[in-house]
């Protein structure tokens, strides 16, 4: 059964099946479902999205979560505790999302303090991990002989997958003189970003030009050319474009990628499009855009400034 967690700002209550318009309310605020980097409900998707969320309930190893303000029970996300695994007493803590007004505020760190105490004081868990997005990353490791520098904030909260071959470094894309030492040696550069793109892009640009890098694959979004017939995603993606303008206006030997909205199966199934052309499918699995970025990063010169959408047809 799952329980209720109350907080002074928010409280996390049981995702229910009735929940569809309150996510598609609250991912509303910031258009979510546009953006390509983490999965969030649709009017189109909402039904699948709380059934494999409930389905996972009903095996044990998922506890899902709708976030609330505690004020007025008014729906701004969701999260949950998943890969349960009760014998040994660990799990993960993500499929976390907040309506863009809640973003980066104190809702954040008091639904992840929640979650914590009750995994650790309920449950009595020994381990208990933040899900990030690594895919690209178990993909390159089990596909390459490539060996890689992960940079990002908070880097404790990072398992090394495979410490013989994964340096971790705690670094700021805006911190420009940590960037640049963290670039030293390097022989790519993949970025996929958020927040404020437009100053990162410009910083990692000029941190691989001081340092003699050229080779970036950059994650940036469908829509910026509004190549997608019939949608027009206008301002939300406004930093996509700005920081694909950076990235188009350099030097570098850059490669953007274009997703469609990620999904999680287990195919490796794609097509490009490039820029100029109409963009073509509305989503892709993570592991269709882990094997174009291993393709990108085990093969000099391929797709060499240019600008690629990538979608299941």
């Amino acid at each position: 059964m799952t329980p209720t967690l109350q907080g002074s700002l928010v409280t996390l209550r049981p995702l229910l099946k009735t929940d569809a318009p309150l996510l598609i309310d609250a991912a509303e605020d910031g258009e979510l479902w546009f953006l390509p980097f983490t999965v969030v409900p649709s009017a189109d998707t909402v039904d699948s999205y709380i059934q494999k969320a409930l389905k996972g309930q009903a095996d044990g190893t998922v506890i899902p979560f709708a976030v609330t303000l505690s004020s007025n029970q008014r729906v701004i996300g969701s999260t949950r505790l998943w890969k349960i695994d009760r014998e040994n007493r660990k799990l993960e803590i993500g499929h976390t999302w907040y309506s863009q007004s809640w973003q980066k505020t104190a809702a954040n760190t008091e639904s992840k303090l929640l979650l914590l105490q009750y995994a650790f004081e309920q449950l009595k868990c020994v381990r208990v991990q933040f899900t990030t997005d690594g895919v690209a990353t178990r993909y390159l490791l089990d596909n390459s002989d490539a060996h890689l520098t992960l940079y990002l904030r908070n880097a404790k909260r990072l398992n090394n997958p495979d410490p013989s071959r994964v340096t971790i470094v705690d670094g700021d894309v805006l911190n420009v003189e940590q960037l640049t030492g963290a670039m030293h040696g390097q022989d790519v550069v993949y970025a996929n970003l958020s927040g404020n793109m437009k100053q990162q892009a410009q910083y990692i640009v000029k941190a691989m030009t001081s340092t003699g890098m050229t080779r970036l694959i950059f994650i940036t979004s469908m829509g910026i050319y509004d190549e997608v017939p019939g949608e027009n995603h206008g301002s939300v993606l406004t930093p996509y474009r700005e920081s694909a303008a950076v990235i188009e206006a350099s030097d570098l030997d850059y490669t953007l990628i274009r997703p469609a909205w990620f999904t999680n199966g287990s195919e490796v199934e794609y097509e490009l499009t490039h820029k100029g052309e109409n963009f073509s499918g509305s989503n892709v699995s993570r592991l269709s855009i882990a094997d174009l970025i291993n393709r990108l990063v085990t093969t000099p010169g391929l797709y060499s400034r240019e600008s690629l959408g990538i979608a299941r047809i």
